[in-house]
């Protein structure tokens, strides 16, 4: 792991290697076949989520590397939370997300960039997009760490990447709590009827 450690707009961390070439291995070859059976779903709705099972070696393989880095970064005991890992899964068309901190429950969020290329994340002075000071630049194997306040404003698109972008969301919550399903979906003219 390559850390680097930013004070502007707000204090946050660039983890370049995150993943060793075998743990990065794993995680491609699962993630991979999770997009071709679920490519219908991500398509409808342009961003689909799905949380990772306990069960899952992936998450063993996020859950050591975000604990040891967290002691590193924060000195922080991650047994004393809730950590929480989900597959975040944007069409090159996705542009509905805002300009926001995260929920007060989350102590920790880090996005781990996974797919060839993406957009990464943009940070904000504040709400105001034209108070935008920084892209952190994409680049697989590389996760953004930060801890939550009321002034960590990011956001993020996909707008113009020719695949689709992914990342693993890595979360130490407050309390527990699951993310998980379409969460946009597809602009029509569908009439809801009851």
């Amino acid at each position: 792991m390559h850390i680097k450690k930013y004070k502007n707009p707000w204090p946050h961390f660039e983890v370049n290697t995150f993943l060793n070439k075998q743990q990065l291995k794993v995680i491609k070859e699962y993630t991979n076949y999770y997009v071709t059976k679920n490519k219908k779903n991500i398509d409808l709705y342009r961003r689909f989520i799905t949380p990772v099972s306990k069960n899952n070696t992936v998450y063993s393989i996020l859950y050591e590397n975000f604990k040891n880095l967290l002691k590193i970064t924060f000195n922080l005991d991650i047994h004393k939370f809730y950590f929480e890992t989900s597959l975040s899964i944007c069409t090159s068309n996705f542009d509905e997300h805002h300009i926001h901190t995260d929920v007060p429950t989350k102590k920790i969020s880090g996005i781990f960039f996974l797919s060839k290329e993406g957009n990464g994340t943009e940070l904000y002075k504040s709400k105001s997009e034209d108070s935008l000071k920084k892209n952190i630049a994409w680049k697989p194997n590389k996760l953004f760490l930060f801890k939550r306040t009321d002034y960590s404003w990011h956001n993020f698109n996909s707008i113009g990447n020719e695949d689709y972008r992914i990342v693993y969301n890595l979360n130490l919550n407050k309390i527990l709590c699951t993310t998980a399903g379409g969460i946009f979906l597809k602009k029509t003219n569908i009439v809801m009827e009851n």
